[in-house]
């Protein structure tokens, strides 16, 4: 992680937090998950995991984020940033037990300096990436192990240019 945000700065790259409540964030284009969950058993179609993001980054704004059932191959893109934002910070969590590949992409180029294999524990993943203009920024990750759990992603404004 390049830039930590105030809010967020005591939190570890890896910040094991718990599951909360349901959010109502859109779901993710692939796969179209079941939205609901009930307070006593975590969702299987990621809608709790939306929740771990959002506690996580209270107070910072969302650009836009998705969740879903894990597959062997996971990817989303941000159409674009707004104009003035110079990083953005590419959130992602799962569960599952499995093994992640997660690599963040601007303008579909993988940012080297953001790859690295994780666990799907229920750990936050966060990668920060700089931004020279309004730009596409995603991510792309390949699943090792079951695809038994689940996932959320978000896009946060990291910085932004003064006016």
């Amino acid at each position: 992680m390049k830039h930590a945000k105030p809010a967020v700065a005591a939190m570890s790259v890896l910040a094991v937090l718990a599951t909360g409540a349901c959010s109502d964030d859109e779901p993710s284009p692939a796969p179209s998950p079941t939205v609901g969950s009930t307070a006593s058993a975590p969702a299987a179609d990621g809608s709790d995991a939306v929740a771990v993001l959002d506690q996580a980054f209270t107070g910072i704004e969302k650009l836009g984020g998705g969740y879903g059932r894990l597959e062997q191959r996971l990817g989303n893109t941000l159409a674009g940033t707004p104009k003035g934002v110079l990083s953005v910070t590419v959130a992602f969590t799962c569960t599952g037990g499995a093994t992640l590949s997660l690599t963040a992409t601007v303008e579909s180029r993988d940012v080297a300096s953001t790859a690295g294999e994780h666990s799907c524990d229920g750990s936050i993943i966060q990668n920060s990436v700089e931004l020279q203009r309004p730009s596409a920024v995603g991510f792309t990750a390949g699943v090792k192990g079951q695809t038994n759990g689940s996932f959320a992603y978000a896009y946060y404004v990291e910085k932004k240019q003064l006016s």
